[in-house]
């Protein structure tokens, strides 16, 4: 673990949630990570259009401008101990970003999620310290667990994973306002495109070109809302040189154009 990875992680919200019967929270995206993990009930949830079972012992990991909801299906309330965060650490965000959304866990990790909640509600001295200490280890106990089931080995990633991987989401982040393509991006880390196109798609289960339009996607979310510049000027700047098809895109990914979207902020600057 990185010395400074406590002063990475931002925690925003720890909470044990009850949801009754019917209950549903509609389809929605974040800038930052919300992890829920079911305690007890049963439900729906969706991520960017695929359906998951919600039932217990199993944790949903939804990474930034991930779109989406669920519901209870059951006759009973579902509880869910549920972690808002954000995490300023291009390591850790690739491993998270490898990560499949809906994990089923063993009871260690449940039992992470309730010291985590149970810290967070104290009042005992550096219980936020305490709290951050106890998500860290939470995520780590997931990525470590995730790469041996996927390995079949108890070793941990490779080298060769964690620095490429990490390298090109840095890469990407800070070049999605050029006309990145997959050459480039292959070129950025020293890796044959085919072999490229394959590992990223295995890490993240999603394309390289997909992933991009994502964090496209969220800078754009983030522009419109604290920014003052022209949305021309934050299509460009987010790698679009045409107006109509960044209006096209934003409106698929969030069910709202960009325009409605920063009026819906403007009232509350």
């Amino acid at each position: 673990m990185s010395k400074n990875l406590l002063s990475d992680i931002f925690t925003y919200w720890v909470e044990k949630c009850v949801y009754p019967e019917n209950n549903s929270i509609e389809n929605h995206s974040h800038d930052f990570y919300h992890c829920l993990c079911i305690i007890s009930g049963k439900g729906e949830m969706i991520c960017n259009d695929t359906v998951y079972e919600m039932h217990e012992k199993r944790v949903f990991l939804a990474c930034p401008s991930d779109v989406h909801g669920f519901k209870n299906i059951s006759f009973e309330d579902m509880v869910s101990y549920e972690l808002k965060f954000d995490i300023n650490n291009d390591s850790l965000k690739a491993k998270l970003a490898s990560l499949p959304f809906c994990l089923d866990v063993q009871e260690q990790v449940t039992e992470l999620f309730a010291q985590a909640y149970n810290e967070s509600k104290s009042k005992k001295t550096f219980n936020n310290e305490i709290t951050d200490a106890l998500i860290i280890q939470l995520l780590f106990t997931i990525i470590r667990s995730t790469y041996e089931t996927l390995t079949g080995s108890r070793k941990y990633a490779s080298v060769e994973y964690e620095d490429s991987f990490s390298k090109i989401l840095s890469y990407l982040e800070r070049n999605m306002s050029k006309d990145i393509g997959l050459d480039q991006m292959a070129q950025a880390i020293h890796l044959e495109k085919v072999y490229f196109l394959k590992k990223f798609k295995k890490l993240t289960d999603m394309t390289p070109m997909r992933y991009l339009k994502s964090i496209r996607m969220k800078k754009a979310k983030t522009l419109l809302q604290y920014s003052d510049m022209s949305i021309t000027l934050i299509a460009e700047s987010v790698g679009f040189k045409n107006i109509q098809y960044f209006s096209k895109v934003f409106t698929e990914y969030n069910k709202i154009n960009p325009s409605s979207y920063r009026n819906k902020f403007i009232a509350r600057r």
